[in-house]
Parts: C-alpha cells; structure tokens; sequence
C-alpha cells in the first residue's frame, strides 16, 4: 500500500481488480472486511485471495 502510495480505499479495490482479472468475484467491501477482520471469511473468499497471492509466486518465476 505504502510502496504505490494507494490510501486503504485504492489499495482494496486494486485488490479486488486483481482477484476478478484471475476469474474470481470478490467485493471491494469483502476485500476490506478480510483485511480488517471484520465478520467471518468464508471459503471461497480465502481461495480467491490464495488465488491472487500465489500469482505474485508464479509472475516471480
């Protein structure tokens, strides 16, 4: 967040950009809620951030 200087709003929604540009359907406000820990995730909101975070992984190889 810091390194693109995204306030929090900017940074979920490049969040959830992200996970749909991978095939996933994530919220800007479920990204927000994760993040902040608000309420309970469920399964297929971890798996889509999973999904996005394992990207990183193989755009690194």
């Amino acid at each position: 967040m810091k390194a693109r200087n995204y306030t929090f709003d900017e940074m979920c929604y490049s969040v959830a950009v992200d996970i749909r540009s991978l095939g996933g359907s994530i919220k800007i406000s479920t990204v927000k809620n994760f993040y902040s820990g608000v309420g309970r995730s469920t399964v297929v909101t971890v798996n889509q951030i999973n999904a996005w975070v394992a990207s990183f992984n193989n755009n690194a190889e």
